[in-house]
């Protein structure tokens, strides 16, 4: 009878400290998570940042990834867009293009496009 308390008690004091463990674990994840060793972790992303996104890959859902890439990486503005492409339509014109190619009037026409659509998305504003 009395290894059968003993049994209980042990039980209950375990199940307590999970229920406290799990309590400080969804504490924790509420609160958003920290690395302990921020450091290391930005030396790791320095020197072999393959190793980092292999690990955050498998260790987060396609929403999480989502999410931290949008947050890291954020959308270029239209006139982010408009610079790449007036440099891309530079570098093709130094490297030997002509100016009527269609590569080069395809790339002059979406950045005219993006010209234009600059002050309609202001005009919604």
């Amino acid at each position: 009878m009395k290894s059968q308390e003993i049994r209980q008690t042990i039980l209950c004091v375990l199940a307590v400290a999970l229920m406290l463990a799990l309590l400080t674990a969804g504490f924790a994840h509420a609160q958003g998570g920290q690395f302990t060793q921020r450091e290391r972790i930005a030396l790791a992303m320095d020197n072999s940042p393959e190793i980092v996104i292999a690990a955050l890959e498998a260790i987060m859902s396609q929403e999480q990834l989502a999410a931290f890439e949008a947050a890291v990486l954020p959308a270029p503005t239209d006139a982010q867009k408009k610079d790449a492409l007036g440099d891309v339509k530079t570098k093709l014109l130094q490297a030997g293009f002509t100016k009527d190619d269609p590569l080069i009037a395809a790339i002059g026409a979406r950045a005219d496009e993006i010209s234009v659509a600059l002050p309609a998305e202001s005009a919604q504003e």
